[in-house]
């Protein structure tokens, strides 16, 4: 059987993501050609790659989330810094990242990643950092050229977004078409929200 690219995210709320295109926007203001900007409907923070499974697991990864995330109330986040992966010298994606770490962020986060290894997948070797893929730098790009984009996209100011409260993890699946990737929910879990439980 055909195995499937997957991985799991937190949701960005619309509002945020519209704040996420004004940011892009004005980047493209900035930096007219290089880049490949990304689509609304495409803006998440990866918590975990899966990359590619056999469809039979899915069911496995549904409880395990459902498990892990029973006890998580939903929380807030603060994007509002911009950077790129791997170096200024060398860009090849650019991200929105978190103004401050959020404890509940990176302790949800390392709980999918104890629980992905207990159901049989390798451990992630690169150390998390949450972020939200905004572009990414066209290959064809020679090394002075990838350089002088990446000073340009350092001195840019960043428009910080509002607080974003994130209320549900999603297990994707990633289909590479002619067009670009398409990401597909497969599953939603909702978590706790601490403004509808009895006596606040």
């Amino acid at each position: 059987m055909e195995e499937i690219k997957t991985f799991i995210a937190l949701e960005i709320p619309d509002f945020a993501k519209r704040q996420c295109i004004h940011a892009i926007n004005h980047l493209q203001g900035a930096i007219k050609q290089g880049v490949s900007w990304e689509k609304p409907a495409k803006l998440h923070l990866t918590l975990r790659f899966l990359r590619d499974i056999r469809p039979k697991t899915i069911p496995l990864l549904k409880l395990m989330l459902d498990s892990v995330l029973k006890s998580f109330h939903s929380f807030n986040l603060e994007i509002g810094t911009l950077g790129v992966f791997p170096s200024w010298k060398a860009p090849r994606v650019i991200w929105l990242g978190l103004d401050q770490p959020s404890s509940v962020l990176m302790h949800l986060q390392q709980e999918i990643e104890t629980q992905v290894q207990i159901v049989g997948y390798k451990t992630e070797l690169r150390k998390f950092s949450p972020h939200v893929t905004i572009g990414h730098v066209q290959r064809h790009l020679t090394p002075e050229t990838l350089e002088s984009l990446g000073k340009r996209i350092k001195e840019q100011p960043v428009i910080p977004l509002e607080t974003v409260n994130i209320q549900r993890i999603i297990l994707f699946e990633s289909k590479l078409l002619r067009t670009g990737s398409v990401y597909s929910p497969l599953h939603a879990v909702k978590l706790i929200n601490i403004f509808n439980r009895k006596g606040l």
